[in-house]
């Protein structure tokens, strides 16, 4: 699915039991995007965003996560609980209040910027 709409400030995806990638890129997609849950989705593997506007990212209960990638300049709030696959997390963030890590026992590189 490609989606681009200028007004969309949440996007709810928790369950989507069938996704595998997500990517939002570049910075300039759904310029009012806020909050993302892509939380339960049992068949993701890799998320990657780039983007200015999002403040809040669930990713929680992920079992197959691997990969997430965010430059998120606004981002203030992370979960990633529950996500024993995950191996890789880059984070470039001004503003990253929160991180919740528990239960990642896979991970191998975590870098904050």
């Amino acid at each position: 699915v490609k989606l681009s709409p200028t007004e969309l400030s949440v996007l709810d995806l928790h369950g989507s039991a069938n996704l595998r990638n997500f990517v939002l890129s570049p910075s300039t997609s759904c310029p009012k995007l806020g909050t993302l849950d892509l939380s339960g989705c049992n068949s993701l593997t890799t998320v990657l965003v780039q983007s200015c506007s999002v403040t809040s990212l669930a990713l929680h209960g992920c079992p197959n996560l691997r990969k997430v990638l965010l430059h998120c300049p606004g981002l203030s709030s992370l979960s990633l609980t529950a996500c024993p696959g995950l191996d890789t997390v880059m984070i470039w963030s001004d503003h990253l209040a929160t991180l919740d890590l528990t239960g990642c026992t896979n991970i191998v590189t975590l870098k904050l910027h």
